[in-house]
């Protein structure tokens, strides 16, 4: 049987207003016209969109984890830019899509990561087919 992921991304260029950059990205994304069963997003953003509150509001009003990593350069359709935002929703029906976040990496990798693969597998019966991973 074959299943489908579907994509959507989305980017901003708001840094100082959290309602506006919000609502941006809801815009593009459409989340309530695209989402599937199940969804996740992963980010790429200048440091100062997840400490300024951004990042916090997306995940109230989209209700689903959302993963990334911080940068100081970003690339997306509608150029490139050190003060950006950018999303991908990765949404299914028929597969399950799941987050998790390590813990410090400060004291080496494997640990950590295995604490964060055994998490995600946390109510699930299957193997991982694919796992994605950023680190600072």
């Amino acid at each position: 049987m074959e299943k489908m992921i579907k994509s959507y991304a989305a980017y901003t260029r708001e840094i100082d207003d959290v309602e506006l950059a919000v609502s941006e990205i809801l815009e593009q994304l459409e989340p309530e016209k695209n989402c599937l069963k199940n969804t996740v997003a992963v980010v790429t953003c200048y440091h100062e969109f997840a400490t300024g509150g951004i990042v916090a509001e997306l995940y109230k009003k989209l209700g689903f984890p959302i993963i990334g990593t911080t940068t100081t350069l970003i690339s997306t359709n509608g150029g490139f830019g050190q003060l950006d935002f950018s999303i991908l929703m990765i949404t299914s029906d028929d597969v399950v899509l799941t987050a998790a976040c390590s813990p410090s990496l400060a004291d080496g990798l494997k640990e950590p990561f295995e604490q964060m693969y055994h998490e995600a597998l946390i109510g699930h019966s299957e193997t991982p087919k694919l796992i994605l991973s950023s680190a600072p």
